[in-house]
């Protein structure tokens, strides 16, 4: 990962930050892997006010569209927390998949799955959400 290659508004940033100092049980390796690693892309990414976020960076609650080079997509909704309330499509930014999408942008590439095998997912589209029950789409 190069330094400052992510991008974050200030709230997203703040409320990562919080979950991320009082998440101190783990559920596994894996899970511990993911959230060291979230911690050390914190540190070097560049934060901004809402106003001052480029279009098409993947913030939370946006929903992103990942392709690979197969032809495979799907669009996943990048939520703060894993609570009870799981729709389907969201996934939380505790996530490997979560993690790796927040604060990327349209056209960045990011690596998910098993070291060995790592899956290559490109972000095609990335739509922030207004409000609850709108959504505003940005570069496709």
């Amino acid at each position: 990962m190069k330094r400052n290659d992510l991008i974050m508004e200030k709230s997203d940033y703040v409320a990562i930050k919080k979950v991320l100092n009082f998440h101190r049980h783990y559920q596994d390796y894996a899970h511990k892997e993911t959230l060291d690693e979230l911690r050390e892309q914190l540190e070097y990414t560049l934060i901004c006010d809402a106003s001052e976020l480029p279009k098409g960076v993947v913030r939370l609650r946006s929903k992103v569209t990942v392709a690979t080079k197969s032809g495979w997509w799907n669009t996943f909704q990048v939520m703060l927390h894993d609570d009870g309330d799981n729709k389907e499509g969201q996934i939380s930014v505790k996530s490997t998949l979560g993690a790796a999408l927040i604060g990327r942008s349209i056209g960045d590439v990011v690596l998910v799955g098993m070291p060995n095998s790592p899956l290559s997912l490109e972000i095609k589209e990335v739509k922030w959400a207004v409000s609850e029950d709108e959504e505003l789409p940005l570069l496709k």
